[in-house]
């Protein structure tokens, strides 16, 4: 007698959709419309390099079939080290393309980090800007490279020579054109991002093309995104709210994703207005900033509509004046790398639950307060917050001894939380 096994939930929520696939509906649809809009801090004068949808699945392909030619293929990890520059999209779904795992990695990292992380992970392409905010990255990926026998390829946006990741786009063009099957699938790894490591040494965090489609689907509809919307990024990309909530969630739209490499609060209301945004994804100080910068005389962003935040607590205070100086619905999240957006407050009650919760679990996901057991304690009683469902992660990398979900498939997050009535 065979058993059958029972689906969860949660898998309702699960599509064949692929984030090559995402791509390349976008492109269908809106071939001439603003894809990515890219500013950056060193070129204040320059205009910012606009990219429609068709030229992005351009490079994303030449790029794709570039990594290919120079071996990195399925289940390749490639390290991605750069700012919110054009390139890191292109990169990310050239990764998709090919079938390799992309690992972004915060430019904040230095030589200790960074050397521990393209280790473990084993990269064999590591991509960096040849200078970003005054520090040599192209300097420190040389130098670490001898101690790392995978790392193959060093690649260098702004750099020269065979290390320019430009000249990707020229080789890219020469060679054959990839299968169609060499792109990621749903249930393929797709993801590698360490988590912070403040309490222990990093951890590899593995996410399926699937948990992050379901992320997107479920932020965009808390939201009420279209392929309207304007989306700002200037949270790094190398950060799961930038990557997954942002670059993503624009793909996944359709939407325009406008990149912002360096937060500076004036020059950020000046593209938001420019640019039309009406929706950003950033923490409490962000949000501070933008009120500041518009009460201090510069122009409102007219289209600003949604803001999601996390990371802080928001003070009610800021929520209050974000709506009556900017008319801005802000949202508070949950989530964090192992289970990516896990609870959301509807922007329709910001003004009364954003500065008091972090809202309800969004669709495909489960929250149980438990205890030391994990068994599920009364509303208003304090206890560990464990999370399940679509968006969740499938273990860490090279770590298997580390046990991440109970028998009923529960994660604990580590966090103290409780349940109001609501």
């Amino acid at each position: 007698m065979t058993a059958t096994r029972q689906a969860a939930p949660w898998e309702a929520f699960w599509t064949d959709l692929t984030l090559s696939g995402m791509l390349d509906q976008a492109v269908a649809r809106f071939p001439d419309k603003d894809a990515v809009v890219s500013y950056r801090a060193d070129r204040p004068d320059a205009p910012p390099l606009r990219m429609n949808f068709r030229e992005l699945g351009r490079r994303v392909e030449q790029v794709a079939a570039a990594l290919a030619a120079r071996g990195v293929g399925r289940a390749d990890i490639v390290a991605v080290q750069l700012p919110n520059w054009w390139e890191f999209v292109v990169a990310a779904l050239a990764c998709a393309r090919v079938g390799a795992v992309i690992n972004p990695l915060m430019p904040i990292f230095r030589e200790r980090e960074l050397g521990f992380m393209l280790a473990m992970s084993e990269a064999k392409v590591l991509m960096v800007p040849r200078v970003f905010r005054g520090f040599d990255h192209a300097a420190m990926a040389a130098s670490l490279q001898p101690a790392l026998p995978a790392l193959r390829h060093v690649l260098v946006s702004d750099g020269e020579g065979e290390q320019a990741f430009d000249r990707l786009l020229d080789e890219g063009a020469a060679a054959a054109a990839l299968p169609a099957d060499a792109a990621l699938r749903p249930d393929d790894l797709a993801l590698l991002m360490f988590t912070s490591g403040t309490t222990g040494e990093p951890k590899g965090v593995m996410h399926t093309c699937k948990a992050l489609v379901a992320c997107t689907d479920a932020l965009g509809a808390g939201f009420g995104l279209t392929e309207d919307d304007v989306l700002l990024c200037s949270m790094p990309l190398g950060h799961m709210a930038g990557y997954a909530a942002v670059l993503l969630q624009a793909m996944r739209l359709g939407a325009t994703l406008v990149l912002q490499d360096v937060w500076e609060p004036r020059r950020g209301v000046e593209i938001m207005a420019r640019e039309g945004v009406t929706h950003i994804v950033a923490s409490t100080p962000f949000l501070a900033d933008v009120c500041d910068t518009v009460a201090a005389g510069a122009e409102r962003p007219g289209r600003l509509r949604t803001f999601l935040c996390g990371g802080a607590p928001i003070p009610p205070v800021l929520i209050e004046r974000a709506a009556r100086e900017l008319g801005l619905l802000v949202s508070s999240e949950y989530g964090m790398t192992e289970t990516l957006a896990s609870a959301l407050t509807e922007p329709s009650r910001s003004a009364d639950k954003s500065s008091k919760t972090d809202g309800r679990a969004l669709p495909g996901v489960e929250l149980r307060i438990g205890d030391d057991d994990h068994q599920p304690l009364p509303v208003n009683q304090t206890g560990r917050l464990l999370v399940r469902g679509a968006q969740m992660f499938v273990g860490y990398y090279k770590r298997p001894e580390i046990r991440t979900f109970d028998a009923e498939g529960w994660f604990d997050t580590g966090d103290l939380a409780y349940m109001d009535d609501e």
